[in-house]
């Protein structure tokens, strides 16, 4: 029988859900989905709850994700900590999110979506180091 995370990846595979910057922390799994496929996958993960694989499952439509994606980012970790300096410069607290070596998806705020993209323009592309 396949584990929580397996029956998850199952059921997006087999109805074509989109999931984005998957993120396993302890007995939690975090990832973003479309809104449009919202009905669909309560519907589903619902049935896995039945099923004995999930426990519960809350679907937040208060975050959205925020992806930097760009070719000279290392592995130490620097850039995703000049991310979040910078939008913690401009007030915006992320609150999950994946890195690799070219890109960076956070969960922010829906509200702060646009302000979060202005500064991490200003502060990557007008402003190299971030100042």
């Amino acid at each position: 029988r396949p584990g929580a995370a397996s029956a998850v990846w199952d059921l997006a595979k087999a109805h074509n859900f989109v999931v984005l910057a998957p993120v396993i922390a302890g007995s939690e799994l975090r990832f973003f989905i479309e809104s449009d496929a919202e009905a669909e996958w309560r519907k589903n993960l619902e049935r896995l709850g039945a099923q004995g694989f999930v426990s519960s499952y809350e679907i937040d439509t208060s975050k959205v994700p925020l992806s930097v994606v760009g070719e000279r980012f290392c592995q130490s970790g620097e850039a995703l900590g000049l991310v979040f300096d910078i939008l913690a410069r401009h007030g915006v607290n992320p609150l999950h999110g994946t890195a690799s070596a070219l890109a960076i998806t956070l969960a922010v705020p829906a509200t702060h979506a646009d302000d979060s993209v202005r500064a991490l323009h200003e502060g990557l592309i007008e402003s190299p180091r971030g100042t």
